[in-house]
Order: C-alpha cells, then sequence, then structure tokens
C-alpha cells in the first residue's frame, strides 16, 4: 500500500496544499468596492424621503452649491457651501443621514 504525505499551510495571502511534494496550489482573491456617493444618487434619495417639499429644496439647493464650489476648486465657496448644507443635514436625521456621504466625496474632490 502507498501512502502520500499532505502539508497544508495557511497564511492570509495563500492556501498550498502539497500532496506528497508534487502538486501545490495557489490562491488569492481580493475585492475592492467603490463607495464614492454621486451627487444625482443623493438628489434621488433626497427626493425618496417624505420630507416637506420646502426642506427638499433647500437641501437640493444647498448640494448642488457644494457640488459646484468642489468642481471649481474654490475652497473658501466650499468651505461656506459646506456650512450652509451641514447647516440644512443637521435639522433631521433623516437628512444627514443622506447628505453626509456626499460631503465626503464633495471633499475628495475639491481636494483630489
Amino acid at each position: 500500500m502507498m501512502e502520500a504525505t499532505v502539508n497544508i499551510e495557511n497564511n492570509f495571502t495563500n492556501n498550498n496544499v502539497i500532496n506528497g511534494g508534487s502538486a501545490s496550489a495557489n490562491a488569492e482573491a481580493s475585492a475592492e468596492a467603490s463607495s464614492a456617493v454621486t451627487l444625482g444618487m443623493t438628489i434621488q434619495a433626497l427626493l425618496d424621503t417624505e420630507l416637506e417639499a420646502e426642506v427638499k429644496e433647500k437641501a437640493e439647493a444647498s448640494l448642488k452649491e457644494l457640488d459646484a464650489a468642489a468642481r471649481n476648486k474654490d475652497k473658501s465657496g466650499f468651505a461656506e457651501k459646506l456650512e450652509r448644507a451641514a447647516s440644512i443635514a443637521k435639522s433631521t436625521s433623516v437628512l444627514a443621514g443622506i447628505m453626509l456621504p456626499f460631503f465626503k466625496t464633495a471633499i475628495q474632490q475639491l481636494l483630489g
């Protein structure tokens, strides 16, 4: 009867299985997800809420102004627009949850 030695080595990047020293298998996987929240996504989420129309309009206008300042790399204007948008966002937890992720995107765009 023939015997085979099996060694298994585990680490974070490779899983090696060696059968009698004659075969090996390597596996490595990675996943990367984009988490950038766009202006369009944010406005759609805003419109889907049951907030008053006036609140939605103010929030949408502030987001568009913030986006424009970020695209134009206008740092002082951006700070002013961010302050205005943050003031609107803090009025309800629903708005904060919708608007805050876009603030991150806008800041990255401004500084990028």
